[in-house]
């Protein structure tokens, strides 16, 4: 899956405090998850991140 899909991905799924989660989970500060989140850089590291952030959110669907 590329960069821009998964970005697509959460920003239909995001949810309340997904970037705090993400920032805690991964170690990457809370400003630079923002930035991938919002498609704003694309690299290895932002696609991580955003795998890290799908995976969250795809969790927490399934818990409700």
């Amino acid at each position: 899956m590329e960069i821009q899909e998964i970005v697509k991905l959460i920003k239909l799924k995001k949810r309340h405090g997904i970037i705090k989660r993400v920032s805690e989970e991964t170690g990457v500060s809370m400003p630079t998850v923002k930035k991938y989140i919002e498609g704003n850089v694309i690299s290895d590291k932002a696609l991580l991140v955003l795998k890290a952030a799908l995976e969250d959110i795809e969790n927490e669907e399934v818990q409700q």
